[in-house]
């Protein structure tokens, strides 16, 4: 195994767009991987995609915030993610 591959991980979180008049948010799960030349750079590629709610066009009744926070906790589990870390 790799120097590189030893540093994988994935990170768990819920994106937000950084826009207070949409204030889109989404729950996800990357996966980080280093460069295996020793570059500084890492790639970043989104493995598990939750539910798109927006608030411009209106949360559906059914979701919140605590829902979305449920869905990604499920989605931990199902990729073995520490309760921690999500």
């Amino acid at each position: 195994m790799s120097e590189s591959a030893a540093e994988e991980h994935l990170v768990a979180y819920i994106w937000w767009c950084g826009d207070y008049d949409c204030d889109c948010v989404q729950p996800r799960i990357d996966r980080i991987t280093p460069h295996e030349d020793g570059y500084r750079w890492n790639r970043c590629e989104t493995i598990w995609e939750g539910t798109y709610v927006s608030l411009a066009s209106g949360y559906p009744e059914d979701v919140t915030y605590e829902t979305l926070e449920d869905e990604l906790r499920s989605a931990c589990q199902e990729y073995g993610i520490e309760s921690g870390r999500c």
